[in-house]
């Protein structure tokens, strides 16, 4: 029987399944359920203490309307799962903006299909930096806007804890660590060990997005990038000249301009198509090689964000 989405049965981080073949957690060679997790990931359990401090009103709110901008090109096959997060949050958005860039397949239809139950609409997109700006522009200036991929899965409370965690923490921009997770037809969907190193890679991520902060050169990907708009328009959005790791510079700009942070209490569970079609070891390294050293070279196009 397939789990109903924020089902605490339906897998890592109370996912919203669209079957019960369509997607699937990753996993250790030892069992590791969401509580063992959370523990591993964030062992101060501070989501409590920014509820708190959220729930009596002593942090003052800034920002009032969260706001979501998805690139995509040809997502028919992912975007319907991230939508449907969407459209099961506790806080719901205000406005999803999917920026498509041309898409042939059924991805349209595909957000056409949830407009009546999710605040959705499709703009002009390009390539990633082009649409997120498109999409961002359209967001009311009081909003918090959550730039998501495509092919991410969200907890149902994802909104709601991010926004308390930021405004407990002033924060102005942030992202949060990512989670592997698979589809059926995927390499890792039934192949233990792919799934034991994509978990050693994601660490090493997660790690990472913390180490470079503490460094002052922040880095992240485009799976979960969260800022006001006020520093959105301060730092004008995304570099649409800068050829690679464009949402590096991004959270660069707005570490200089206000406090940024890695978020501790949320996480975003990420498709490992890339790493199946560009390699788990060659890749990774790739990304850690631009992502520090050639972060403004024109050497390598955004449009491989959109080659899988």
């Amino acid at each position: 029987m397939a789990p109903k989405p924020g089902d605490a049965s339906s897998g890592l981080a109370n996912m919203a399944f669209a079957s019960a073949n369509d997607l699937r957690p990753p996993l250790l060679l030892l069992p590791l359920h969401s509580k063992y997790f959370f523990l591993l990931q964030n062992p101060f359990p501070t989501q409590y203490l920014y509820n708190g401090i959220y729930e009596l009103g002593i942090m003052k709110a800034k920002y009032d309307k969260p706001c979501v901008v998805i690139p995509c090109l040809n997502e028919q096959r992912y975007i319907s799962t991230v939508l449907d997060d969407l459209s099961a949050q506790t806080v719901k958005p205000t406005w999803v903006f999917v920026a498509d860039a041309g898409s042939k397949d059924g991805t349209v239809g595909e957000i056409r299909k949830r407009q009546k139950r999710l605040n959705v609409e499709v703009v002009q997109g390009g390539l990633p930096a082009k649409g997120r700006n498109a999409g961002a522009r359209a967001c009311p200036k009081d909003s918090i806007i959550f730039f998501l991929d495509a092919d991410v899965s969200i907890d149902k409370k994802f909104i709601e804890t991010a926004i308390r965690e930021m405004k407990a923490r002033g924060l102005e921009a942030a992202t949060c660590p990512n989670i592997p997770f698979y589809r059926a037809g995927e390499k890792g969907y039934k192949n233990a060990l792919i799934r034991f190193c994509d978990r050693l890679i994601y660490v090493t991520h997660n790690f990472s997005l913390r180490a470079s902060r503490l460094f002052r050169f922040p880095l992240a990907t485009g799976t979960c990038i969260i800022a006001t708009r006020a520093v959105f328009d301060k730092i004008n959005g995304f570099d649409e000249k800068v050829k690679a790791f464009e949402d590096s510079d991004f959270v660069y700009s707005a570490f200089k301009a206000g406090k940024y942070g890695v978020l501790r209490n949320v996480r975003v569970l990420v498709s490992t198509r890339r790493f199946d079609k560009k390699g788990r070891f060659i890749f990774p390294l790739k990304i850690i090689f631009y992502g520090f050293f050639l972060r403004m070279s024109k050497s390598q196009s955004q449009m491989e964000y959109f080659d899988d």
